[in-house]
């Protein structure tokens, strides 16, 4: 009983360790990218070329946290269905767990040498992120205790359209760059890598909130 007590005690803490893994190997990574014609920026590089094994001379650090931040975020989507236990979040958080396997996958694939593997473990986490959070919204929504206020369906409407942003703009640009990097022309500011990273600060403002609500709650609970 002491030891399950322990587990859920540190899995509430899930969420904000794998947010802080991935912010640190992003600082790092981003610091010491030396691509030739520009420096790293969120406005015109895509969040992989970071674990790129030729411009990103401490690409291991970036995969490594990837995968490590993975982990932590299945962790804290289980403690999340758990939570808010109904149907719906029994399936957001399945198909989370899901979505955490291809964002492992992005890290063990790294872009310019297993290309197919990284655009599978991309595309996963990237279309079933969006999924987990609207699944969990519903759940919030639909929760007869209202464990979860209302008002923290706002991140997940941002996050959703965001994603949605993302996914039907015309992807031509992309194409372009995937064929051609050596003679591609970045643009300053490129809209779909922004539209990434504009995906990941959504997803992890959402997971911040939630894990912040859940682990406040907890503690109140055993007040």
């Amino acid at each position: 009983m002491i030891e399950q007590e322990q587990t859920q005690r540190l899995s509430l803490f899930a969420g904000f360790v794998g947010l802080a893994i991935f912010v640190v190997a992003f600082l790092i990574t981003g610091a010491t990218y030396t691509e030739p014609e520009s420096s790293y920026s969120i406005f015109n590089h895509f969040i992989s070329e970071l674990g790129h094994t030729y411009h990103s001379p401490l690409f291991e650090v970036f995969s490594i946290g990837v995968c490590l931040s993975s982990l932590f975020i299945a962790v804290f989507i289980v403690e999340l269905g758990r939570y808010l236990d109904s149907f719906w979040a029994k399936w957001g958080m399945r198909i989370g767990l899901v979505s955490c396997v291809g964002c492992f996958g992005v890290g063990l694939f790294p872009s310019n040498y297993n290309q197919l593997g990284h655009l599978i473990g991309g595309l996963t986490f990237f279309c079933l992120s969006p999924v987990t959070v609207i699944l969990f919204a519903i759940a919030m929504y639909k929760d007869p205790q209202q464990r979860i206020p209302k008002w923290y369906l706002l991140p997940s409407v941002l996050m959703i359209v965001n994603a949605l942003l993302l996914l039907l703009l015309p992807n031509d640009s992309v194409r372009e760059f995937l064929y051609n990097q050596a003679s591609f022309d970045r643009p300053y500011f490129w809209i779909k890598p922004f539209l990434e990273w504009m995906l990941f600060f959504t997803y992890g403002f959402w997971v911040f909130l939630m894990s912040r609500h859940i682990f406040l709650a907890e503690r109140i609970k055993k007040e």
